[in-house]
């Protein structure tokens, strides 16, 4: 054992407090000998159980151990300044008496701090050791105070409380006043015959990390480094000393550095694992769980063999027998409480209203949880296999994931909290942390970077990595280095970045995960409090399944809410809602809309590059929806699987199998490895491995060790040629499956999800206006997604009406046809104010300003509400101009105040009824409104324009331009160039670090919102002038620039959202008026025909000018371009709306026509007096 032991540490869990990573801790105390070591972080237990782990593989004994906040009472708000306490786990009693502590001392003492106090030590003492703690214990802090006769007092108590187990600490930080206190501490110890501790209060390992400990202070506090505000700490010696530093620097006091050896040899507690505790189910008396699972499982196979649309099937014997078969699995592998507890929620949320998805994950391929409609898919028919979900091979828990609705997910919550126990639920903590850019743009604020600097130097790091880390960009980047080492702020930067790469930076809650436990949690793992109350474990996921506590993932998924209410609306309607669980799933109106990618809203299809596929693949079978979710994923579109997937989907390649005997394997893809479940079957069939077996062979696959895979390789060579496989065709199948395990997906999931995107799109192909309704309603506190959907709903249908006192509910509502606007989406209206007026409206449709004052609560509609409801048209149906409406106001309030009760009663149903206070001529109809000043009142209330846009008729110009919308900058990567059409909503100006002037500008279309980078260079005066012209009003400006994906300076780089470096700024029409570039114009394929194209040519005739004309025609291989040879137009709003008018004679269904080669196209359009010869042909045509 080593002369010292660490008893005080803080690990990065103290939270941008510590820069201790837990393993590089490990092997710190490895290299000084150390057989154990101690974590005491502030108020938490969040890195016990990971710290074990680290233990266990560099060989030493973890201590655990907490720096708790103690107050005299902790359930008093008000209970002061809380001093620390150093409480560490002596014994088993110890663990589980320190976890039970530190939770209450979150769920019943949190106030800005989780607090425990005398009664709570008192309850929970047992197997605990406890040192004073810092200059911030109880007792350090009364000596400071001069209080000795105090500091005896909180001594002899805390010595009372941990009878033989209290030691007074001692530090030796370079603090005048901590070696006074030590002097004081050293004298109470002989005095009162207590023994001392030496510690070090370790915040980082060497002494190097101290001035990143210092920014992590002021990433928390939001303060520099140098500026007045931030505290500096004071200590340069916080770290982790070796045992013979700490023997020297306590070399007057050696009983303390030998008390550190004593106090970890009792130390033995342990976090337990290895065993599962389940919550408890009730079952009917005399009855198991066992009997309990296997007849609800039973019961429901029946029900729902009974149900299936097509019929019974024939021959039921394989569904029996694959029940029978995956119930003995989980009986033996102990999880029937597990399912039941699963089919008992599922049922209870269904039966109480509250939507529930098909499924997801693996669970899809188990018979079990289909009869026991946990989920909503049959697995027999999709061919999905039940050892991907439980292999009895493995240890592992069944992992069931549940989608419910995102709204009603708090109700399935408090339904478990009330069934299982309030103590024995809750949701697992997430931890985030230091990402690589976020890391560069906190150290760079904290040390004081100016803004452009850091945006710079952040510029070079992605917001998003696949196992990168700071390091790795920085030797990849030659201009990287060579900044470094020209500029020394930001070696500095990039040196500090990558000391706090990666450090936890908060907890959260984990969006899906929640824990029950069969007792109190705390009795497994420590909780806390999560930001709205909710009770949180301390663990992460991982951690918690260590603990042997079962985790359900429910998560809360917003499309399950879009389909509820979709759903309701109809049937408030009148009208008969569809049963999704029933719904065949061979529309062809479905398959259209998929086909044309008309996918808004659309689960998991509305991404630019998804839209891109789905007009590619353009499905016509459910099979091929699934197959899609699997091809849009990283591997198989870098491996070109995807495009010969549909190449052989559409007869364009030939469909080969690796052997005859793999075809009904394979037949379903076309002979391509696609889904992880065929890499199963292929084992199976070739080399006879069982289910489990292919599991565990198609998990080796994914993890790609080589020592495993070589005994699998020659496994499955072996069994292959048993099975008559020569040896070079079996090593050809092997290396397939061995290529294709790391893309393939998980078919269960693709059918799961794809049954989700298939019921929302029917509900968008035909109930189209509840369906948007629901969508935006969903986005409504989401600005740039909102203002993208109406953008859509504008362009394709259905109209959305603005707002109006007398028909729009709080939320978006769809009426005949037609959505209306959501009075709660309108600013300074608000939730309580929205429901007022559609309680009020029950008495009959407002008449007037006067009468809708009067029946109304005005301390609930504010004066500011009424103003906001009249300049967006919420009150137009009373037919008084607005501008009247808004200079009476103020009056009218006051006689409405004045007569609350006027206007009610029975005479406000009388045909003739107004108002007394209702004068002749108040409420006549103004002059027409002005549409500018419309669109103006529109986005300053409702945030974003309705009733059309600014921008709407240069939608031709911009795409000459070949400007892109704003929602197309997130799927690009960070320096991709970029030409856009927008108007400028925000404009700061700051000073770089030269003091030179550069401009961040929020811009904004049709479909979103983003910012604008624009730096000193380019922010001439001229540039200057330009965009305070453009802040200032509805100007259209031309930005060329490259992308950037900017991390945002509120939250530290948590929500990465679209940005733009810009390097070319101009008004738009003078843009427009530079350009040469061909303004093309998509001609769909069912107008080119003689009289289309006469048609197409009258239009071009009516706008000569110099510009010349491309024509874009849909083809077999993507998008066939023809440069139209002599004609030249003057594009204009006009032109393009003339173009509009000429293409709405299209026939909406359009993909009857068989596609054209390039030389028929041209052709077609020479025969129609237009010359043409072929552009650019492919799938990036604009």
């Amino acid at each position: 054992m080593s002369e010292f032991i660490h008893l005080h540490c803080h690990s990065e869990y103290s939270m941008l407090d510590s820069a201790i990573r837990l393993p590089a801790l490990c092997e710190c105390a490895v290299s000084f000998g150390m057989e154990a070591c101690a974590i005491t972080d502030h108020g938490n237990l969040c890195a016990a159980a990971e710290f074990q782990k680290a233990c266990r593989e560099h060989g030493i004994r973890p201590i655990f151990g907490c720096e708790i906040y103690t107050c005299p009472d902790r359930r008093l708000q008000d209970g002061g300044t809380p001093h620390h306490l150093i409480l560490l786990a002596r014994t088993q009693e110890g663990w589980s008496n320190l976890s039970h502590l530190v939770s209450e001392a979150w769920i019943s003492g949190f106030c800005g701090k989780p607090r425990a106090d005398w009664g709570l030590l008192s309850r929970c003492r047992g197997g605990l050791t406890c040192l004073s703690a810092c200059l911030q214990g109880a007792v350090p802090e009364a000596i400071l105070r001069g209080d000795m006769d105090g500091a005896r007092e909180k001594a002899l108590r805390l010595a009372a409380l941990f009878p033989g187990h209290f030691y007074l600490e001692m530090q030796r930080t370079g603090l005048p006043r901590q070696e006074y206190v030590n002097q004081r501490l050293m004298e109470l110890g002989e005095s009162l015959h207590l023994p001392l501790a030496a510690t070090n209060d370790c915040h980082y390992l060497e002494p190097d990390d101290a001035e990143a400990r210092e920014v992590l202070l002021c990433v928390r506090t939001g303060k520099k480094l140098s500026g007045p505000g931030h505290l500096r700490s004071g200590k340069k010696n916080l770290f982790f000393k070796s045992p013979a530093e700490m023997a020297e620097a306590f070399a007057d006091c050696p009983e303390a550095i030998a008390n550190t050896v004593r106090i970890a040899e009792e130390c033995r507690a342990e976090i337990p694992s290895g065993k599962h505790f389940f919550p408890a189910y009730p079952v009917p008396p005399g009855t198991t769980p066992e009997q309990e699972f296997r007849r609800i499982a039973e019961e429901g196979l029946r029900k729902r063999l009974s149900e299936k649309p097509s019929g019974p099937p024939a021959d039921e014997t394989p569904y029996w027998k694959r029940l029978r078969h995956e119930m003995a699995v989980i009986t033996r592998m102990g999880f029937p409480t597990y399912f039941l507890v699963v089919h008992e929620f599922v049922t209870w949320a269904r039966d109480n209203g509250i939507p529930v998805g098909p499924g997801r994950g693996s669970a899809g391929g188990s018979l079990t949880a289909w009869a026991m409609r946990i989920t909503d898919f049959d697995p027999l028919e999709y061919g999905l296999i039940f050892e991907r979900f439980l292999n009895p091979g493995r240890s592992s828990l069944p992992d069931i994931d549940v989608d419910v609705c995102e709204r009603r997910r708090g109700r399935l919550l408090r339904h478990l909290r009330e069934r299982y126990g309030e103590n024995c639920v809750a949701q697992i903590a997430a931890f985030s942390t230091l990402k690589m850019r976020a890391a560069v743009q906190d150290a760079g604020r904290a040390l004081g970077m100016s803004f452009q600097e850091r945006t710079r130097l952040a510029s070079f790091f992605p917001s998003f990595t696949h196992h990168r880390r700071i390091a790795d960009v920085i030797r990849e980047t030659p201009q990287l280095r060579d900044m470094a080492e020209k500029d020394e702020s930001a070696a500095r930067v990039l040196a500090v970045s990558l000391r706090i790469e990666g450090l936890v930076r908060q907890a959260g809650i984990h969006a899906a995960g929640v824990v029950m436990s069969g007792g109190p949690l705390a009795d497994r793992v420590p909780v806390m409090l999560g930001r709205h109350g909710e009770r949180v474990t301390q663990f992460d996921g991982p951690m918690v399944e260590a603990a042997g506590l079962v985790k359900f993932d429910i998560l809360g998924l917003a499309n399950m809410t879009i389909i509820q209410d979709t759903i309701d609306a109809v049937a408030r309607e009148g009208r008969p809602a569809p049963d999704l669980r029933t719904l065949p799933l061979d529309d062809p109106a479905v398959y259209h809309l998929y086909s044309r990618a008309d996918t808004d809203g659309v689960f998991q299809m509305e991404s630019a590059g998804m839209k891109k596929y789905l007009t590619l693949l353009r499905p016509e079978r459910f099979s091929d929806i699934v197959a899609l979710l699997a091809l849009y994923r990283p591997g198989p579109l870098e491996s070109g699987m995807s495009q010969e997937f549909i190449r052989r989907r559409h007869g364009e390649s030939p469909v080969r199998y690796p052997h005859p005997a793999l075809e009904a394997c394979l037949r379903d893809t076309y002979g391509v490895i696609l889904y992880q479940e065929q890499v199963m079957q292929i084992a199976e069939t070739a080399a006879g491995y069982t289910a489990a077996e292919a599991d565990t062979l198609r998990r080796a696959m994914s993890k790609k060790k080589a020592e495993e895979m070589a005994g699998e390789r020659a496994r499955f060579l072996r069994g292959a040629a048993e099975r008559g496989f020569d040896r070079k065709t079996a090593e050809t199948i092997f290396g397939q499956m061995e290529t294709f395990a790391s893309y393939g997906f998980n078919k269960a999931h693709s059918v799961a999800y794809a049954l989700t995107s298939y019921y929302t799109a029917y509900l968008k192909t035909h109930y189209p206006a509840e369906f948007m309704a629901a969508l935006l309603t969903a986005v409504m506190r989401q600005p740039e997604r909102l203002a993208g959907y109406l953008a859509r709903c504008r362009e394709r249908g259905p109209e959305v009406l603005p707002p109006s006192v007398n028909t729009s509910l709080g939320v978006f509502s769809a009426l005949k046809g037609r959505i209306i606007f959501g009075l709660d989406a309108v600013r300074g209206v608000g939730t309580a104010a929205a429901g007022e007026i559609v309680r009020a409206r029950k008495d009959g449709p407002f008449r007037s300003l006067g009468d809708f004052l009067s029946r109304v609560s005005l301390r609930t509609v504010t004066k500011r509400a009424v103003s906001s409801l009249i300049r967006c048209g919420a009150l137009d149906d009373t037919g008084e101009s607005r501008e009247s409406m808004l200079s009476r106001l103020g009056a009218a309030i006051s006689r409405a105040r004045l007569h609350p009760a006027r206007g009610a009663g029975l005479l406000r149903f009388l045909p003739d009824y107004r108002p007394e206070e209702e004068r002749p001529g108040e409420n006549t109809p103004g002059p027409a409104p002005d549409p500018a000043a419309r669109l103006r009142d529109e986005k300053e209330i409702l945030g974003f324009y309705i009733s059309g846009h600014p921008l709407d008729s240069l939608k031709g110009e911009a795409a000459r331009l070949g400007c892109l919308p704003l929602s197309a900058l997130s799927s690009l990567r960070p320096g991709a160039g970029v030409r856009l059409c927008v108007m400028v909503s925000g404009l700061r100006e700051i000073r770089d670090r030269q003091k030179r002037r550069m401009a961040v500008a929020g811009i904004e279309d049709q479909e979103g919102y983003a910012h604008a980078y624009i730096f000193s260079k380019t922010y001439t005066s001229s540039v200057r002038n330009l965009m305070r012209e453009a802040a200032g009003s509805a100007l259209p400006l031309f930005i060329a620039g490259r992308t950037e994906k900017d991390t945002g300076e509120e939250d530290g780089g948590e929500r990465p959202s679209a940005g733009v470096l810009a390097e070319q700024l101009l008004p738009f029409e003078e843009a427009c008026a530079r350009s040469r570039r061909p303004a093309v114009i998509r001609v769909p394929r069912c107008l080119v025909t003689p009289e289309g194209l006469a048609g197409f040519r009258e239009v071009l005739e009516k706008f000569p000018g110099t510009i010349a004309v491309c024509a874009s025609i849909p083809g077999p291989d993507g998008d066939t371009l023809l440069r139209l040879g002599r004609i030249r137009v003057r594009p204009c709003p006009a032109f393009y709306e003339t173009i509009t008018i000429w293409r709405k004679a299209a026939p909406e269904d359009s993909q009857a026509e068989p596609p054209l080669t390039g030389k028929e196209a041209a052709a077609a359009f020479a025969a129609a007096g237009m010359p043409a010869f072929t552009g650019r042909n492919g799938k990036n045509s604009p």
